[in-house]
């Protein structure tokens, strides 16, 4: 390797692991849960967690975006807190986490009685809710509206910066698949090749042990590896905006107000839209970019470096490199921007309905006698 590159290759490789690591740092969070009971009521679940200002130094919007929920919040005037005083709940609890004196997360809880006062609760969201009970068995049904929840300017910004993103994954697609067809021509120096993309993930002894790439290896290697940093980058906050590539993304597509997990009480009889996680619980897909690259993953290039790379980076994981070596690739195309866009717009369109019919026959009723405690929890699903 060129003394005067070495530099520069190692600046490029610790930028790469920061820009990794946290270009899917969001300002705010929020996840909604429904825990339906044996009898009529239904607990509902309201977690939202603010990031800390520290993480957004350089970006002003998105720390006064911080500071006015934070405010919004702590006074009972956000959308949430509307909800909820709209529904008049039986029992309430609410747990404010404080850091040096800043509100960093709230978690609500409200049982309501009845499970049919949630088309109140959904009614200043683009879905529609619905709760019907027949002989042993109850369903919901939660339809999403026309429109979006995202305004006519962060529409705009988001296709202007989905633009710049399609045109990235593009090129990262035609680094990779180039890369591919060289090691199809070159099968012995597929170590050698993820070794240099995986530099980071490597051991140095191990790197050393299978020497350094050619000089057309080399360049095949950086091209990916640019177009990977390029392409999680553009996941980051800019400087000038409020909100993440992600979360434009799902306000522009999901309509849902928060990621919605439901947990039931009894079997379930009929599911449609939802993904089942197992033990009665359900989870509604998010429509967002990152969820749609991560079910498509396998559609253009296998095995997606870009992910894999995030994945090990994010664990601070070492990079099995036999087994990455020894692996099954493939590649289509590589596909232009406007196939790209049309596949993540197919992708994107949530489902017309989710439905779930559950059995509540011999369903036992909650025990006072329990504690409270036990009418709190709710179900939490892995990170992925």
């Amino acid at each position: 390797m060129n003394s005067r590159t070495a530099p520069l290759r190692a600046l490029r490789a610790a930028i790469l692991a920061v820009l990794s690591l946290s270009c899917f740092e969001q300002p705010v969070q929020e996840s909604l849960v429904l825990k339906f009971l044996p009898g009529d009521g239904v607990v509902v679940g309201i977690a939202v967690k603010l990031a800390p200002e520290d993480a957004f130094k350089d970006n002003r919007a998105a720390r006064e975006r911080i500071q006015a929920l934070r405010r919004d919040l702590q006074e009972n005037r956000d959308d949430w807190s509307r909800r909820i005083a709209s529904l008049e709940p039986a029992l309430q609890r609410t747990v404010w986490d404080m850091e040096a004196g800043n509100l960093q997360s709230v978690s609500r809880r409200i049982a309501l009685e009845h499970a049919e006062d949630l088309t109140r609760f959904f009614s200043d969201t683009l879905i529609r809710a619905q709760i019907t009970r027949r002989d042993g068995e109850a369903e919901l049904q939660l339809t999403p509206g026309p429109g979006s929840r995202a305004s006519r300017s962060q529409r705009d910004e988001f296709e202007t910066r989905r633009k710049a993103w399609i045109d990235s994954y593009s090129r990262y697609l035609r680094a990779v698949s180039r890369l591919y067809a060289y090691l199809e021509e070159h099968p012995s120096r597929d170590a050698i090749c993820f070794a240099a993309v995986f530099e980071e993930e490597v051991d140095a002894v191990q790197k050393e042990a299978l020497g350094p790439p050619s000089q057309e290896e080399q360049e095949l290697t950086d091209a990916v590896r640019r177009a990977v940093e390029e392409t999680l980058d553009l996941f980051s906050l800019p400087t000038q905006s409020p909100y993440s590539l992600e979360e434009l993304s799902r306000l522009v597509y999901d309509p849902f107000p928060a990621p919605l997990i439901v947990q039931l009480p009894g079997p379930i009889l009929q599911s449609e839209g939802f993904v089942d996680q197992g033990s009665q619980v359900l989870k509604v897909p998010e429509r967002s970019l990152w969820e749609a690259l991560r079910g498509m993953r396998d559609r253009w290039v296998v095995p997606d470096l870009m992910q894999l790379k995030y994945r090990l980076q994010s664990d601070n994981q070492p990079l099995d490199l036999g087994a990455l070596s020894n692996a099954k690739r493939s590649f289509i195309g590589p596909p232009s921007p406007a196939e790209i866009r049309q596949a993540f717009e197919e992708y994107l369109t949530p489902a017309p309905r989710y439905l779930v019919r559950w059995s509540t026959r011999g369903l036992k009723e909650l025990d006072p006698a329990e504690g409270i405690e036990r009418l709190w929890q709710l179900p939490t699903l892995p990170q992925d």
